[in-house]
């Protein structure tokens, strides 16, 4: 629900442009970084009530850096590349498979 009205709230600020009807929102409905969890951990992100801390704890054991910039996430992020990794932690993370749902809609992409 939270993410639908999200959702309407930027449609409702773009209503006088017409690009609006080709975007595909990419609404991380707890952090971001509760995207990147099941990279790490199968599980449900949604059970941390923190995930910045969950993911910055498991990249401390990891000795991995935990440096918040676009690079280290772009780093961090790189088994999304692969469809069956994608897959596989969207199961974890409701907003990310929204997100992917959304994508395969605008995009006819066929599983």
């Amino acid at each position: 629900e939270l993410r639908v009205n999200v959702i309407e709230k930027i449609k409702e600020w773009l209503s006088d442009t017409s690009y609006d009807e080709n975007l595909v929102f990419a609404i991380s409905v707890e952090e971001l970084e509760a995207w990147m969890l099941p990279i790490f951990e199968s599980r449900n992100s949604i059970s941390y009530m923190n995930p910045k801390t969950r993911l910055k704890r498991i990249l401390r054991t990891k000795n991995k850096s935990t440096a918040e910039t676009p690079e280290n996430y772009s780093s961090l992020s790189k088994p999304f590349k692969k469809k069956k990794e994608l897959t596989k932690c969207a199961k974890h993370n409701e907003s990310l498979q929204l997100f992917i749902d959304d994508l395969e809609k605008q995009f006819e992409i066929e599983e």
